[in-house]
């Protein structure tokens, strides 16, 4: 390991060893730590396969922290690439030019602390939160639970004979952390995985209470809730032995449900659950969307994204990736069309139907130019259907954005030769 990164990793162990009670007294200093840290990010030139397309495609990487980078990595390339190690820089020459050492790269990505955004112009990139937070709103109301995928859950919990029990034992908590918590996050995230100490989880579990699922009498999953009035957090689950047959079985919807309905029976009016990646096909936060899932805020840490060189691998990447972005305190869906499709009704509703998350104000549907160079290229555009007229305070359920209001809200993304953009904004409609 670096000598850099051993005193980090000290001085982190350190922290986490006072005790939580005098820790608020330390934490100025930490804080002020890792936002010195982050000025000079390590970076990382990553080349490979685009796991979608295949296509060949180098990413330069300016990492504040390693599990972000493991994690852009495998988002982009899977788990066949070249990383190569370049050294450290200063954050202010990420965000005001083109760095040296992202020549050659076709897409710049940067790990950025919130506070250090005020550093980028408008032309530095745009800002996609490395994790969206999130809640639902209870008792759940017919909207949802007449939802398919809520009705095949509950349909599981009964085939499989599925039960719960709610705990607050210590001698629980243990087993929930050593045989639940732990393996689950190790298998799910591997080297990505952000794990925190037994101490802090148990501090959440001081202010709740465990979900323990049974099969057959055994414990296969667990979900920990904390309290705080009518307001209940979920920050932490796990599997048994981190069995991906008991995932697949459904030992974590099944908790889901069952957590809610306990939620439910004693009269909380709010759940806030886990963080999600905010990309929009990320298999975390299209499930949580089925309980009803309302975006409500991000983490500070953000990727800082641009395109430098708009290549057919670049291109794949972010048709193949939808993400979130923040813009003027709002969330935003970016999705990206095949450079051969125009945005036909169909098509906006199928994105719509897949894609769309309660808490943004809007998807913003691009499509590309065939090519770079061709800029001629006569549109036509198919009419779209409004709001209906007995409703006249409804926005716009499609409409098609000028160039103005895109390139403002997308702009910084860089060389992405955009032909159309269309947003589709939220109604009344059910998601499924």
């Amino acid at each position: 390991m670096n000598p850099k990164h051993r005193v980090y990793a000290l001085a982190r162990a350190v922290y986490r060893a006072i005790p939580r009670s005098v820790r608020g007294l330390a934490y100025p200093i930490a804080v002020h730590t890792v936002l010195l840290r982050r000025l000079r990010p390590e970076v990382w030139i990553v080349s490979g396969n685009e796991r979608s397309s295949h296509l060949p495609l180098s990413v330069c990487i300016y990492a504040a922290t390693t599990e972000n980078r493991i994690y852009l990595q495998n988002l982009i390339f899977g788990s066949s690439f070249q990383a190569r190690f370049v050294g450290r820089t200063w954050l202010w020459k990420v965000l005001t030019k083109t760095p040296k050492a992202a020549v050659g790269c076709s897409l710049v990505i940067a790990d950025v602390h919130e506070r250090h955004l005020s550093l980028a112009g408008a032309k530095a990139g745009v800002v996609i939160p490395a994790w969206v937070r999130g809640y639902v709103d209870l008792p759940r109301g017919p909207e949802v639970m007449n939802r398919d995928s809520v009705k095949d859950i509950q349909r599981r919990i009964r085939r499989l004979g599925l039960e719960f029990e709610v705990v607050r034992d210590l001698k629980s908590f243990e087993y929930f952390y050593q045989n639940m918590y732990l393996p689950y996050s190790k298998g799910r995230y591997g080297d990505g995985a952000v794990l925190k100490t037994k101490e802090d989880i148990k501090a959440d579990f001081e202010k709740g209470e465990l979900i323990l699922i049974k099969k057959q009498g055994e414990y296969i999953s667990g979900m920990l809730l904390s309290y705080d009035g009518e307001l209940a957090t979920m920050p932490y689950l796990g599997v048994l032995d981190g069995s991906w047959e008991l995932v697949s079985e459904g030992a974590i919807s099944s908790g889901y449900e069952f957590a809610l309905q306990h939620l439910e029976a004693i009269g909380c009016r709010k759940l806030i659950v886990g963080q999600s990646r905010a990309f929009l096909k990320d298999g975390v936060l299209q499930f949580k969307k089925k309980y009803g899932h309302k975006i409500m805020g991000a983490a500070i840490h953000k990727f800082l994204t641009k395109v430098v060189s708009g290549t057919d691998a670049t291109r794949a990447f972010l048709q193949n990736n939808p993400f979130i972005i923040e813009s003027s305190g709002e969330f935003h869906g970016v999705v990206f069309l095949d450079g051969e499709m125009l945005p036909t009704q169909q098509t906006l509703k199928e994105i719509d139907k897949k894609l769309s998350q309660a808490g943004l104000s809007k998807l913003v549907v691009c499509s590309y130019l065939p090519g770079e160079t061709d800029m001629s290229r006569e549109v036509q555009l198919e009419p779209l259907e409004l709001a209906s007229s007995s409703q006249p305070s409804a926005p716009l359920h499609y409409e098609y954005l000028p160039r103005a209001e895109w390139a403002d809200l997308i702009g910084g993304l860089g060389a992405i030769w955009i032909e159309t953009v269309v947003a589709i904004r939220p109604d009344n409609h059910d998601q499924h």
